[in-house]
């Protein structure tokens, strides 16, 4: 067993699922080693990769990795818990497998664990997308260059992105380890930060201080992940953390979602969760959208192609303006 290292500073365990990465993992692990934050391990737990992943981690001659192989049945919850395991840090750290941190990331995330009630520091990122159906948010824009984000922040909306974030151990032993239910799949992380900020803040830093990759999560899989968010939001209701009208603007939220993702396969359906969307959603932003959406579902599906790919490029476009002049 690799010997740990004794230091004044606090040690950061760096948790690394991985499976299949050899064209990303390189960059990744070098990102790691490479911060100006020197006292981290990184723990590698690998879904026993059929490629060159492993040729490329035991190339890396550095005491700080620890190299572990782990059959996780599909589910990375399983392999981000095993790597907290056989985890030593007094912070813990995400980094996946295709994701890049920035060389100061850890060094200037530890600045801000001063305040007791932080658990969680987090970061905005450089997203890098494979659909054109995307649109960069910031997460965290404000006059201090932080924004710190309550219970209720997180249960509207999950602006934390797991590659970003460092968390106090202490906290994480208190609120549990990533649940491993399959059906939480794409969304465990935000269920684990749902039950963490019961006991105080994630801070989310303005700077983009990691390079976030975003998959192409379409059609019928990202239906099912998104419907599988509804259960997370009737569980708060159900465990007494939250009322049933806190959710409503959430689950709304979702079911623009779902009724954008059915929207390319199953008109019918889609229609039914705009309809859903407009009678939960109690903002002109949320009633426009879906209406607009249920005009477009009548529409031929070349026609449908185009006047989404104009909508998506103009908010983008507006968007922009507004990040120019100042708003958020």
């Amino acid at each position: 067993m690799r010997q740990i290292r004794k230091s004044q500073e606090p040690l950061i365990s760096v948790i690394m699922p991985t499976y299949n990465h050899e064209r990303f993992i390189g960059k990744a692990i070098e990102s790691a080693l490479n911060q100006t934050y020197k006292n981290l391990d990184l723990i590698i737990i690998d879904n026993y990769s059929a490629d060159d992943t492993e040729k490329i981690v035991v190339s890396y001659k550095d005491d700080r990795i620890s190299y572990l192989k782990f059959r996780n049945n599909g589910i990375i919850a399983v392999s981000r818990n095993y790597g907290i395991k056989h985890s030593h840090g007094e912070y813990i750290a995400f980094l996946d497998s295709d994701d890049i941190w920035h060389k100061e990331k850890l060094e200037k995330q530890l600045l801000h664990f001063g305040a007791s009630e932080i658990i969680g520091v987090a970061s905005d990122a450089v997203l890098v997308s494979e659909t054109p159906y995307y649109r960069k948010d910031n997460l965290a824009r404000s006059k201090r260059g932080y924004i710190d984000y309550k219970y209720r922040d997180i249960l509207n909306l999950n602006r934390i992105i797991t590659s970003s974030l460092i968390i106090r151990r202490e906290a994480l032993d208190r609120a549990g380890l990533f649940d491993e239910d399959k059906n939480f799949s794409f969304i465990e992380d935000w269920e684990l930060w749902l039950r963490m900020a019961r006991y105080g803040s994630f801070r989310v830093l303005e700077n983009p201080l990691l390079t976030y990759f975003v998959s192409r999560k379409r059609g019928y899989q990202s239906f099912v992940v998104s419907k599988n968010c509804l259960i997370i939001l009737d569980r708060q209701v159900n465990l007494g953390y939250a009322k049933y009208e806190d959710i409503m603007e959430p689950k709304a939220l979702i079911h623009l979602a779902i009724a954008r993702n059915l929207l390319e396969f199953d008109q019918q359906q889609s229609r039914k969760y705009y309809m859903k969307a407009l009678k939960s959603t109690s903002s002109i932003a949320g009633k426009v959208k879906s209406c607009a959406g249920l005009l477009i579902s009548f529409f031929p599906g070349y026609l449908r192609k185009i006047i989404l790919l104009i909508l998506y490029k103009g908010d983008r476009l507006l968007f922009s303006i507004r990040k120019w002049c100042g708003g958020l």
